[in-house]
């Protein structure tokens, strides 16, 4: 018996989100400290709660380049933003230069709640 980690597929995944995101569906996806969030404005993001990094995977409808590399026993991923809470909003921050990217669409007690579902059902203790 594996791990969910042994399991995922996160460049399908980050696909899965985007084509949601596309079709306007509002979609949450939790895999550990992973999000996944779909927007009905065809906007689409990853999460790393644990150490509070974001990546924009879709804008308006337009995937984005998200890099994301397959290393045999892990996934690499190139986190381009950290994400902070603002006015109740969800912000991205830039890692480069600590400016602030954009004010998501993502009101901050919707990823609360995914956290919280998602610790329920899988005993873990998560939080945005």
């Amino acid at each position: 018996m594996g791990t969910w980690e042994d399991k995922l597929d996160l460049p399908g995944e980050c696909e899965h989100i985007v084509r949601q995101a596309q079709s306007g569906k509002e979609t949450i996806v939790n895999f550990g400290c992973l999000v996944l969030i779909a927007l009905a404005d065809g906007d689409a993001f990853i999460f790393d709660v644990e150490d509070k990094f974001a990546c924009v995977l879709c804008r308006r409808g337009e995937p984005t380049e998200f890099p994301v590399q397959d290393r045999g026993e892990q996934w690499a991923f190139e986190w381009p933003y950290n994400y902070t809470q603002r006015r109740g909003k969800v912000c991205l921050v830039s890692k480069a230069d600590d400016r602030l990217v954009q004010m998501t669409g993502i009101r901050a007690t919707e990823l609360e709640r995914a956290m919280k579902r998602y610790n329920q059902r899988a005993g873990t203790n998560y939080h945005f």
